[in-house]
């Protein structure tokens, strides 16, 4: 079953001019919002846009920075986790030879 996962829309609204012309991008996923950006950012070239409005949409930017910030607290988690389960092997074998 095909299912459409990104989308790039373009509507025109009463005139011809440009000035009311919008493209509609999204996607589920992250990546998949930012692609579909991309393409719509291509559109608007196409279609003579200013480069000014063809840049990711700040949602996605946001999304991007956060997901990224996580990423790195994830890593800094994982470390500091490795780093307590090796201080804990140390102190338990230093108690299992303090019994001996």
């Amino acid at each position: 079953m095909f299912r459409r996962l990104q989308v790039c829309r373009h509507n025109w609204k009463g005139s011809d001019d440009g000035r009311k012309a919008h493209i509609v991008t999204y996607g589920k996923t992250v990546k998949q919002c930012s692609e579909a950006a991309d393409v719509g950012n291509k559109l608007k070239k196409g279609l003579g846009w200013p480069e000014s409005l063809q840049t990711q949409p700040p949602r996605v930017k946001v999304i991007q920075a956060r997901l990224k910030e996580s990423e790195e607290q994830r890593k800094k988690l994982v470390a500091k986790i490795q780093e307590l389960n090796k201080e804990n092997e140390r102190l338990t074998h230093r108690l299992y030879q303090a019994e001996e």
